[in-house]
């Protein structure tokens, strides 16, 4: 994926709390690999080993339709782990954004 791809202007502030630090601003996007819609239509992807309807959880959000993380601790929802602390502040300087305290 290029840079000019990732869509950083699709970052939008989430009210949803970080599970593992407790912040209370946490970040999302769409996701880019289902578009949104939480699965993969098999059917589409190989017609002649699927039937219509089938459909398997998208791997990358786990089938919630977006990527959140936390911008204080970089907890990531989709993995249930932190994913770092360069993350985080790499995410807060492309939002121009400070951290909320500091990496965790």
């Amino acid at each position: 994926m290029k840079d000019e791809d990732v869509g950083y202007d699709e970052i939008e502030l989430d009210d949803t709390a970080c599970q593992s630090c407790g912040c209370d601003h946490t970040w999302r996007r769409e996701c880019y690999a289902c578009h949104g819609e939480g699965f993969r239509d098999l059917h589409d992807e190989d017609p002649l080993w699927c039937d219509e309807g089938d459909t398997e959880d998208c791997g990358e959000c786990r089938g919630a339709g977006w990527l959140r993380w936390c911008r204080k601790c970089g907890y990531d929802f989709a993995l249930g782990r932190r994913i770092g602390d360069e993350v985080a502040t790499q995410s807060a300087e492309l939002r121009g954004r400070p951290l909320a305290d500091g990496p965790a």
